[in-house]
C-alpha cells in the first residue's frame, strides 16, 4: 500500500487530476462569481 505512493505514474495522474479539478472549481466560481454581480 506503501509503495503505491511512491509509484511515478499513480502520482502523476493524480496531480493531474487535483489541477484539473481545481481548474474546474475556479472556472464554476469565478463565474458564479460573475453571475451574482450582474444580477446586483
Amino acid at each position: 500500500m506503501e509503495k503505491l505512493l511512491f509509484e511515478p505514474e499513480i502520482s502523476l495522474a493524480f496531480a493531474v487530476i487535483l489541477l484539473v479539478s481545481a481548474v474546474v472549481v475556479f472556472r464554476v466560481y469565478s463565474k458564479f462569481v460573475k453571475h451574482h454581480k450582474m444580477f446586483r
